[in-house]
């Protein structure tokens, strides 16, 4: 058995409360997805139970018509952290759990 894998990515976005929202919103949304070279098909944002499934919009994976359902399995929404957890679903080509939160620190504005 494979030993799963841990990966961590942090961006520092800029500075303010309107910042927080707008990548908030994007966020939740799927914006970040689609940015990332992806198809997404999903009624709605990302709520619990909501399933999505995303495919590439170009490239080998593209041509072979390669699709990754996930279902979203958790959200956050407070003052300081926004974003959702999804796991993969049969027929997706990896396993697993992915999180895509926004935080917040009201003390710096970050």
């Amino acid at each position: 058995m494979r030993r799963p894998r841990r990966f961590t990515r942090t961006a520092h976005l800029g500075v303010g409360a309107e910042l927080f929202e707008r990548a908030s919103r994007s966020l939740l949304n799927w914006d970040m997805h689609r940015g990332a070279g992806l198809v997404v098909v999903v009624d709605g944002p990302a709520t619990l139970g909501r399933t999505v499934t995303l495919r590439p919009r170009s490239g080998p994976a593209a041509w072979l018509r390669v699709s990754a359902p996930c279902e979203v399995t958790e959200v956050v929404d407070d003052d300081a952290a926004r974003g959702f957890t999804y796991r993969t679903l049969p027929g997706h080509p990896e396993r697993g759990w992915e999180s895509f939160v926004v935080t917040h620190d009201a003390a710096t504005g970050r």
